[in-house]
């Protein structure tokens, strides 16, 4: 009897040590469900309205949940978690929360979000919300996936710092109410799936520095940016065909970029202002890649003419009519496109002519003038090169016609000096005057053999001249009389 009750009294210290270590273990007191603020990792100063998480080398995982242990009180207005190795946001975390304001989740090494992670106030009419929204900042994290419909209802500004995310699923960004801002910056994307971002509206949309591996057919559809849409300092590897379906905005930028390919109408985007392409590196760019970025119609009457502004860009491979503009009620302004390939003379007039294209046929007509190529480790504008290095032509055009003016010049030098000897001969002799043809005196006979010397090579109106005829007998040979011998 004493041993079976030994045996009792053992089992049951056993089993509250058990269940004391497993507590323990899991940071959880057992006697009562505790929320997120009763976590060690975690405090709740200002009652509750605020929730700070700071893992350390013995907490290391964090979960947002909803319900059950260690459940997020829905008294909180901001959500901090700092140095984690992982956070799990579930499904539907933060629905319940009304007075949240702010979510920030940074340096964590694997953020795990479920579908609708940060879904939160869907229940208000989307045009008259009584709550501004929340601001979610996610920084120095990664991100496996941002699966379908993670952000939904009414949320204010979605920023990405320093974040690296492997896939962005298709909705990832989609039936959000209308927002302030979305910035990407510094950020890493390796894949985004088509309609990734569709059917929302907010008023800027920003991307800085980082890279994008590639974005798909339709990667953003049917979204209405109401102020500035930016893209600058980012790394893309491929941007296919209507790849960006945007409305509304009032600036679009493309600044300082590099594009490993550019597929035709790439861009579908519709402003209602200026349009700044520059400081692009552009490795391959199909046929109009540019053509689908357009001025909406109605703001031709509300806000003119706009510009269109696309300067010192470089492109390296490109086909014709890679920078096709629509021009229908934009101004372009061109200046300093660099092609990033050695100038070649059977190059230099299909890259001045076939390149640039405007819908309203305005392209200027000293394009050589604004385009530059590469000469050895500088580039020089194309008129330049064409005139130091592709006249060989026309060098020998000139050429041929220097000597030949080389030539007449001899002639005529030679004739001149032949002419002045003529006249110089003509001056000191005179033919003898003779009869002509018609019996008149002349001293124009070629066929007298007779001349006069003229005294100081002059003639003198006083001067006589008489002509007498001689005749000249043969000299006979003189034979000197003989001596006559006498005899004695």
């Amino acid at each position: 009897m004493v041993s079976s009750l030994r045996c009792q009294v053992f089992a049951l210290l056993s089993l509250l040590t058990l269940l004391g270590g497993a507590g323990s273990a899991g940071g959880v007191a057992p006697q009562y469900n505790s929320n997120l603020c009763d976590f060690p990792a975690c405090a709740c100063p200002r009652s509750y309205s605020k929730i700070v998480c700071t893992c350390d080398q013995k907490i290391q995982e964090i979960t947002l949940q909803a319900t059950g242990f260690d459940y997020l009180p829905n008294t909180l207005g901001s959500i901090e978690i700092n140095r984690c190795a992982t956070v799990v946001v579930t499904r539907r975390s933060i629905k319940n929360i009304t007075p949240l304001r702010r979510i920030a989740l940074t340096n964590i090494g694997q953020l795990q979000l479920d579908e609708e992670a940060f879904y939160w106030d869907t229940t208000q009419n989307l045009d008259s919300y009584i709550h501004p929204g929340i601001d979610i900042v996610i920084a120095n994290s990664s991100i496996p996936t941002l699966p379908s419909e993670v952000f939904k209802g009414h949320i204010n500004s979605i920023t990405l710092q320093r974040v690296h995310i492997s896939l962005i699923k298709a909705l990832a960004f989609a039936n959000i109410a209308r927002m302030e801002k979305i910035e990407i910056s510094n950020s890493n994307i390796d894949t985004i799936v088509p309609q990734a971002f569709k059917k929302f509206i907010l008023n800027t949309f920003i991307v800085e520095g980082g890279r994008i591996g590639s974005m798909p057919t339709y990667s953003m559809n049917a979204v209405q940016v109401m102020n500035d849409i930016k893209f600058e300092n980012v790394n893309f590897g491929i941007i296919q065909s209507s790849a960006l379906k945007i409305t509304e905005p009032k600036v679009f930028r493309l600044r300082s970029c590099t594009i490993s390919q550019l597929e035709g109408e790439a861009f579908h985007i519709t402003t209602k202002g200026p349009i700044f392409i520059d400081d692009n590196i552009f490795h391959y760019t199909a046929r109009g890649a540019f053509l689908r970025i357009n001025l909406d119609p109605r703001s031709i009457y509300t806000s003119g003419i706009q510009e269109l502004v696309f300067e010192n860009n470089t492109l390296d491979k490109f086909e014709e009519y890679a920078l096709f503009f629509n021009t229908s009620g934009i101004k372009p302004r061109i200046d300093q496109i660099i092609i990033n390939r050695p100038c070649a003379c059977t190059e230099l007039n299909a890259w001045s002519t076939k390149l640039v294209k405007f819908s309203t046929d305005q392209t200027p007509k000293n394009f050589d003038k604004l385009m530059r190529c590469l000469k050895g480790k500088q580039d020089v504008t194309l008129l330049e090169y064409q005139l130091k290095n592709c006249t060989s032509n026309t060098s020998r055009v000139y050429l041929i016609v220097t000597i030949l003016i080389v030539i007449l010049i001899s002639l005529l030098c030679i004739c001149s000096v032949g002419f002045w000897l003529f006249r110089k001969h003509a001056k000191r002799y005179m033919n003898v005057p003779t009869n002509d043809g018609n019996n008149r005196l002349s001293v124009l006979s070629s066929t007298s053999n007779h001349i006069i010397v003229l005294p100081e090579r002059k003639i003198y109106r006083e001067t006589e001249l008489n002509v007498m005829t001689e005749c000249v007998e043969p000299i006979k040979e003189y034979v000197p009389p003989q001596a006559i011998t006498q005899p004695l």
